[in-house]
């Protein structure tokens, strides 16, 4: 999962309210992933989800979805609020 917006959000409003930002999203793709799957920071603006084994391309499109649609919802950084758009790549193995 790529945060499109990220960096200027970052450069705009500075590192504090970043850092905000991605516990926020954290928190929210943390509440959208079975305990089974796994959730890392993969980079500034990047989040990994691994799915549990046995998933596979439909499963993983409906995850994808109820991430983007968990990530809809505007977050509050006192005392305004940001949108951030996201894209989601699917890769399966085998």
């Amino acid at each position: 999962l790529q945060l499109y917006d990220f960096s200027e959000i970052a450069d705009s409003l500075g590192h504090h309210f970043a850092d905000d930002l991605v516990c926020q999203i954290a928190d929210r793709l943390t509440q959208n992933v079975r305990r089974e799957d796994m959730l890392s920071r993969a980079g500034e603006d990047e989040f990994a989800i691994l799915l549990a084994e046995g998933a596979d391309l439909i499963a993983a499109r409906a995850q994808g979805g109820r991430l983007l649609e968990a990530l809809d919802e505007p977050f509050k950084l006192d005392p305004m609020t940001v949108q951030v758009d996201a894209r989601i790549a699917i890769a399966l193995f085998p």
